[in-house]
């Protein structure tokens, strides 16, 4: 009985470990970029919350803002980091980048060493 409860232990907190150390990525959909944007939409946008609240509570999170070749997401991608800059999130730490694999524009939380 002791040895499956210590087995448990050992697997839940490997568990716990690795969600803690994973990036989250948020896709940011086309209906984002058909409205009008604002501090408050960008704000409340279901999204994008999921990668910044890391890097509202931890210090050693970077964002990434990561995007397609192409003028059009070039554009976008900019324009989503200065609204995020003008929410107050530090610029150091907001990042674009672009992948020409990526089919659209995306957030990604990662740990900065």
């Amino acid at each position: 009985m002791q040895k499956r409860f210590f087995i448990l232990l050992i697997l839940s907190s490997l568990l716990l470990a690795a969600n803690f150390s994973r990036a989250d990525v948020c896709p940011i959909g086309d209906d984002f970029w058909l409205s009008p944007r604002s501090g408050l939409s960008v704000l409340d946008n279901t999204n994008i919350k999921p990668c910044v609240l890391p890097l509202l509570n931890d210090p050693k999170q970077m964002l990434v803002i990561s995007y397609p070749t192409n003028d059009e997401a070039a554009i976008y991608a900019a324009e989503l980091r200065q609204w995020l800059l003008a929410l107050a999130l530090p610029s150091s730490r907001v990042l674009l980048k672009n992948i020409p694999t990526n089919t659209s524009i995306q957030l990604e939380t990662q740990t900065n060493p």
